[in-house]
């Protein structure tokens, strides 16, 4: 289940920073998202 929840959540980043500001936001959100999985 989270293996699938975190596949969502790549999606929905890569998508938010094609088309949006978030993509200097991304680089901090995903070091945060793994140290939560771990």
């Amino acid at each position: 289940m989270n293996g699938t929840r975190r596949m969502q959540f790549n999606i929905n980043v890569v998508n938010d920073s094609k088309i949006g500001p978030l993509s200097h936001i991304r680089p901090l959100v995903y070091p945060m998202f793994w140290v939560n999985e771990v």
